[in-house]
């Protein structure tokens, strides 16, 4: 199994339900809310080409700052030496053989994958939108109401590892994590 493999492995065995439930929900009640809105306020193919345009170079910044926020975070907390942080590695998540520290890390990790998945998506959708004849224009209803969906759920992944990293670092770990001591390697 490469790398992205063990990445996505790791979230999935990591992350609890609700946690990988959220976020989901969040990005398809984004899609609802748009699909309505579109669907009750059409607007010409031209009116609707500028929009979705602007639209997606507005979630492609915004995917582009969460990713550096994210990759800066994993950064932060590779390289950190507080006592939070060897008490992180040494506690391991209830369920599994993996510690809070490693957690931390997938988590950040899975948002960056998604975001760059994203931002790839984003950067064809405005190369290709620009080419594309006209009879495509309802596929590229469909791809922008997804990015919306997409880049909500990303934006939600985001907010979900910031109330982790403060329950870990601003609250009594202790208390938030509990204290199940890692097996020696």
């Amino acid at each position: 199994m490469g790398l992205l493999g063990i990445a996505v492995h790791d979230y999935m065995e990591l992350s609890t339900r609700r946690e990988k439930f959220v976020p989901i929900t969040v990005g398809l009640l984004a899609l609802i809310i748009v699909s309505i809105w579109h669907f009750f306020f059409r607007v010409n193919a031209d009116s609707f080409y500028d929009f979705s345009r602007d639209t997606i170079t507005i979630i492609l910044t915004v995917l582009a700052i969460l990713a550096g926020f994210n990759i800066t975070s994993i950064a932060i907390l590779a390289t950190a030496n507080s006592p939070i942080i060897e008490h992180l590695r040494k506690i391991l998540v209830k369920h599994t053989n993996k510690s809070w520290y490693r957690q931390l890390i997938v988590r950040f990790i899975w948002a960056v994958l998604v975001q760059i998945f994203l931002i790839i998506i984003s950067i064809a959708y405005l190369v290709l939108s620009k080419s594309a004849p006209g009879y495509l224009i309802s596929l590229f209803n469909i791809v922008l109401l997804l990015s919306i969906s997409a880049a909500t759920y990303a934006l939600a992944l985001t907010i979900q590892n910031l109330l982790l990293l403060y329950g870990v670092l601003a609250v009594d770990s202790k208390q938030f994590i509990g204290d199940h001591p890692a097996k020696p390697d």
